[in-house]
């Protein structure tokens, strides 16, 4: 995904491990597709937060995200007012209704991170 709009919203979750496939396929198949017919939604994709190493300050050290949300979305606005939309809200909705069929197995459903501004300037571009 290479992000060219200054607007990103995400969003995470966990799933009890014995429904994860369901919660994939339903993401896969439905809410994504869903939340991409909304004008103003450029992009969206999916991350699973994993344990890593890194150096810092001249030392390895390992990143447990433990206790986190497992499962992330990206998503690449044009604007902060495409979530104030008719449409995202009439998708939101229909996307809660998907959500009904993990309803019992998804932990902090809809947990928000927020909405970040791109802070540089896009290539050619007036920062805005």
């Amino acid at each position: 995904m290479t992000i060219e709009s200054r607007y990103l919203f995400s969003a995470a979750m966990d799933v009890s491990a014995d429904r994860e496939g369901l919660f994939h396929e339903v993401y896969d198949t439905e809410h994504v597709p869903l939340i991409l017919t909304v004008p103003g939604v450029v992009a969206a994709t999916r991350f699973e937060a994993r344990p890593f190493s890194m150096f810092l300050g001249g030392e390895r050290k390992t990143m447990d995200p433990q206790g986190a949300p497992r499962f992330h979305a990206l998503y690449e606005l044009e604007s902060p007012d495409v979530l104030l939309s008719e449409a995202f809200a009439k998708a939101v909705e229909l996307a809660d209704k998907v959500h009904e069929k993990l309803a019992a197995e998804i932990q902090d459903e809809a947990m928000l991170d927020g909405l970040t501004l791109r802070m540089t300037p896009i290539e050619g571009t007036a920062a805005n």
